[in-house]
């Protein structure tokens, strides 16, 4: 059994308007590779606002980069700095004689000059105080650009030396370091010498 559509008058006309509708734009398409070209690519308008909002997510995202990276460098000289104040400490319990081989305390010298000035601290060993004609400096370690010391404060210093065998200190001591940011790290020195 044969099926047959029946096609009226109405839906050949419906049919052929289509088909002819469907011909004209192939062809006016490609007769005007301009306006054929023009349906298929991005506007100006477009691309500036692309542009624009990639631009503001840069931003953004190179704003927290920054942040990140200096507390990253805050949480390494802190660290830095209690691990030679550890170390410093371990001298002076094992009783560690000075490259003169003299009987000595070991310390560190916190140092802030001021803004625009580096910001250091210095590990020595020293028969009594840092000011001693005998003291020696182990090394300098100077903080980060952009990173300084809270405490001490701008124009101030102190020491903080540990006694030989017991390896305590004459006062507690906290050193804070900071960045412009406003993030900060605290390491503090009990009068037993503990350091955290």
């Amino acid at each position: 059994m044969q099926n047959t559509q029946e096609t009226t008058p109405s839906t050949t006309r419906a049919t052929n308007k289509q088909i002819f509708a469907l011909r004209k734009s192939a062809v006016s398409c490609q007769l005007s590779v301009v306006s054929c070209a023009r349906n298929r690519a991005f506007s100006l308008l477009e691309l500036l606002i692309v542009i624009a909002i990639m631009g503001v997510i840069a931003a953004a995202g190179a704003g927290f980069y920054n942040g990140m990276v200096k507390n990253v460098e805050i949480q390494s000289a802190g660290k830095a700095l209690a691990s030679d104040l550890r170390s410093m400490r371990s001298k002076a319990m094992m009783g560690a004689l000075d490259d003169n081989g003299l009987s000595v305390k070991w310390g560190a010298r916190v140092v802030n000059e001021g803004l625009g000035s580096p910001q250091y601290y210095v590990l020595y060993s020293t028969p009594t105080v840092y000011a001693d004609a005998n003291k020696l400096n182990v090394s300098t370690t100077t903080l980060p650009m952009g990173i300084k010391f809270d405490n001490p404060i701008d124009g101030a210093q102190f020491d903080i030396i540990f006694s030989r065998i017991s390896g305590t200190t004459t006062s507690a001591q906290t050193i804070t370091i900071s960045s412009a940011q406003g993030t900060s790290q605290s390491v503090s020195v009990s009068t037993l010498g503990t350091i955290y």
